[in-house]
């Protein structure tokens, strides 16, 4: 799909690389963030349709989280404040790269359907965060986080939580450190837990990230 081939091209710009234990300052990329799935419809892509077509798969000088007006992106730049150039210079993805205007629309696939292209999509995401090897991996949704913890066998542990459901998990294990929170836009959240999820995402990036500062 167009919005993977866009993706795909970042992970080209980085070395494979295989020695997980290396120290995190050695890495080419400090910082990898993923997504669920793309929403919106077709238009939501229109600007790159015409590139891709013509042959051009040049990687996008920064993140669009970094750049864009969508909600989430403005959550992402709130998150960022102060350190820009660590989500400009982030490789971003989805871990299933089919666009759908909403989940239930997705929902409408058959089953066994939705889990082929979902396993698809992330026999991929496993390639591209081995050649990317960054020193971590934040997560957009708990969701995103369990299924990315899971296919690199690593442990989860639950940094803050409400009542009724966690707000920020890390992992532990080898490889990189990832990171997850209930989805800044896309889940009901009080003010209150809103910024205590700010407050710890960035304390654990701060302690991740010799560059990043709270």
């Amino acid at each position: 799909p167009l919005v993977w081939m866009r993706k795909t091209a970042i992970s080209h710009q980085a070395s494979a690389k295989t020695n997980n234990s290396r120290p995190h300052e050695s890495r080419d990329t400090e910082l990898m963030v993923l997504g669920y799935q793309p929403g919106g419809g077709a238009d939501a892509f229109e600007h790159t349709r015409e590139p891709f077509e013509d042959g051009d798969f040049s990687p996008p000088t920064t993140n669009d989280f970094a750049t864009k007006d969508w909600d989430l992106a403005g959550e992402m730049q709130e998150l960022f404040d102060g350190n820009q150039t660590i989500l400009e210079e982030s490789v971003g993805a989805n871990i299933i790269f089919f666009r759908t205007p909403d989940t239930d629309e997705w929902g409408t696939l058959p089953s066994e359907r939705r889990s082929e292209m979902k396993e698809f999509s992330l026999e991929y995401i496993d390639e591209l965060i081995n050649r990317v090897d960054p020193s971590v991996i934040l997560t957009i949704g708990l969701g995103t986080f369990d299924t990315v913890a899971s296919r690199l066998d690593q442990d989860r542990e639950t940094i803050a939580s409400r009542e009724t459901s966690r707000l920020v998990t890390r992992s532990s294990g080898d490889g990189p450190t990832i990171l997850g929170a209930l989805h800044l836009t896309g889940a009901r959240i009080s003010n209150s837990d809103q910024e205590k999820t700010y407050q710890h995402l960035k304390q654990e990036l701060s302690e991740e990230l010799p560059e990043f500062t709270e």
